[in-house]
């Protein structure tokens, strides 16, 4: 299996719009997405090219945490594999050594 390499952190927020003023307001530039998502997920431009920083609704968070209560808040770390089926054995670990796995792969084509 490939080592894990961390690359994203999901934060996700009861309030989309303060959300986007507070990282604003720390100087974080969040890029704009079509009207229909705007309440619901964004992204903060002003990270590393290896490293996404998204902020999502917690209506939202279900749609990729398929185990995720519709109005809990959070974060969410993730974490990208070399290779599809290092995903599988990855979380059966940290399954195995007592951690809770929200949701399991997410495979990116």
């Amino acid at each position: 299996m490939t080592r894990a390499r961390f690359n994203q952190v999901n934060v996700v927020v009861s309030d989309m719009a303060r959300s986007v003023a507070f990282y604003e307001l720390l100087g974080a530039d969040v890029a704009d997405i079509i009207p229909p998502w705007a309440d619901h997920h964004r992204e903060l431009t002003s990270t590393s090219p290896e490293t996404s920083v998204e902020l999502d609704s917690a209506v939202s968070a279900p749609n990729w945490a398929s185990g995720w209560a519709p109005e809990r808040t959070g974060v969410v770390l993730g974490f990208r594999v070399e290779q599809d089926d290092d995903v599988d054995a990855l979380v059966a670990a940290v399954e195995a050594a007592g951690h809770l796995v929200v949701a399991g792969a997410a495979v990116e084509d």
